[in-house]
């Protein structure tokens, strides 16, 4: 299912001076290199400063060694320092310089805009109008950024190339006085923490006309876990989200408000909105109960919701599917006893229950069952399953497919299924602690057929 995160194309890195680069993108430019890409870098401006101007030079030179690349690589555009501007002239005389050197890349990186210094918003103006058909990946620079603009959608795990990045930093020694390494991490890692990485590069993703054929590459290059399943899953397809009913029951000893249901939607929304960068959003949301559903199901990608008491697909079609351990089955003629059934070892697991202060009956620890694997009615499109016994253990189900936090810990779980198979795992939601937890002794291989 998981492409490589990287490729072999051509790669270029655009920097206002001589250190922007290796300040908001010299982690990627390593890891690039390593991959034994065509990465070259250019530099927009120069010092007015004769002496200056060769010191920086030649740093910038020392400090791409660092990275991996030889002086060779290195462009220098020749603006003068304080005065790039993105108007006609300039781009002519980039095109003619990219069409000298003959780059033509597959990625561009480049400053991003939401920045207060004006040689690198001018960079990001040149850079999106001499590549007008390419995707552009936008770089912060810690000193100047505008912290209230910067809004990264890609994020690039530097944690093995980190050390080529400060090294080459501190090459710049003309500018020792401005770049604090310090900084600099924490700047990386703040971002790290927010898309479930522990060291990573941050960019914004700009996708102009004529550029959708080299984004699917951009996309893969993203480490952040949310990306790394949801884009190689369904890549720019629609997911067809069927929601479950409410079921109302006579009699049951158990009781609990919608909350749960209505959250777990919530997160479904608010996570793609975040997170996803392809437009337009793959999400497509419908009732079990609106007709005609079944012709839909060959069609899409499915995210199904709640197991067979409440999700009448869920019923007629998946808990018939080849394959399958554990599915939700329930006791008639009220639906008395609601529970899980472990098909392989011939048993029920349940949830357990307690009385709050108000003598509900509420679920103690919920149980839901993950499921992934290719759908049965188009063999080209996924089918991905999540059926609490209750809405906490569904709710737990999305927490594992949606939070950074849990994904990460889901797909080290069952990277090694991913490629060919589908699978099947408990989750366990604790609705004490609001927890939810992997059962990774559940985990049941479904075989492609």
């Amino acid at each position: 299912m998981f492409a490589p995160n990287l490729f072999s194309g051509q790669v270029l890195f655009i920097g206002a001076h001589p250190d922007d680069i290796e300040i908001g993108a010299g982690g990627t430019v390593a890891k690039f290199v390593e991959n034994k890409c065509d990465v070259w870098l250019c530099i927009l401006s120069s010092e007015p400063n004769i002496e200056l101007s060769e010191v920086r030079r030649s740093e910038a030179i020392t400090a791409a060694n660092a990275l991996g690349l030889s002086g060779e690589k290195i462009i220098f555009a020749e603006f003068e320092d304080g005065k790039v501007v993105d108007n006609a002239k300039s781009v002519s005389k980039m095109r003619n310089i990219f069409k000298t050197h003959k780059i033509d890349p597959d990625i561009i990186f480049t400053h991003t805009s939401a920045d207060s210094h004006n040689d690198h918003r001018s960079a990001y103006g040149l850079t999106i109008a001499v590549f007008r058909n390419k995707p552009i990946l936008a770089y912060p620079v810690v000193n100047s950024h505008l912290t209230s603009k910067f809004h990264p959608s890609i994020l690039i795990d530097i944690e093995e190339t980190l050390k080529k990045k400060m090294r080459a930093i501190k090459l710049h020694k003309s500018q020792s006085n401005r770049l604090s390494e310090t900084r600099i991490v924490e700047f990386c890692t703040l971002f790290s923490e927010q898309f479930g990485l522990s060291m990573a590069e941050p960019f914004e993703l700009v996708v102009q006309a004529g550029a959708e054929k080299n984004l699917d590459i951009v996309l893969r290059l993203n480490d952040s876990p949310f990306n790394s399943f949801w884009y190689n899953l369904i890549r720019d397809e629609k997911l067809l989200v069927i929601h479950a009913h409410v079921v109302v029951r006579k009699n049951k000893n158990w009781d609990h408000p919608h909350g749960p249901d209505i959250e777990a939607i919530n997160l479904i929304q608010q996570s793609f909105a975040d997170m996803w960068r392809i437009h337009p959003a793959p999400l497509q949301h419908c009732s079990c109960d609106d007709p005609p559903l079944e012709g839909l199901l060959g069609k899409n990608h499915i995210l199904l919701t709640g197991g067979a008491v409440s999700n009448s697909i869920s019923l007629k079609y998946f808990n018939r599917f080849k394959g399958l351990r554990y599915v939700i089955d329930y006791t008639m003629p009220d639906y008395e006893e609601i529970y899980i059934v472990d098909r392989k070892q011939t048993k029920k697991i349940r949830s357990e229950y307690y009385t709050d202060k108000f003598d509900r009956i509420l679920p103690k620890i919920d149980y839901g069952i993950l499921t992934i694997m290719k759908n049965p009615f188009n063999k080209s499109k996924y089918l991905v399953g999540c059926m609490g016994i209750h809405r906490f253990g569904t709710l737990g189900c999305y927490e594992f497919l949606l939070k950074q936090r849990y994904l990460n810990e889901l797909l080290d779980c069952v990277q090694h299924l991913l490629k060919n198979d589908g699978f099947q795992i408990i989750i366990e939601y604790n609705n004490i602690e609001n927890k939810a937890s992997l059962i990774p002794k559940s985990l049941h291989k479904i075989p492609s057929v």
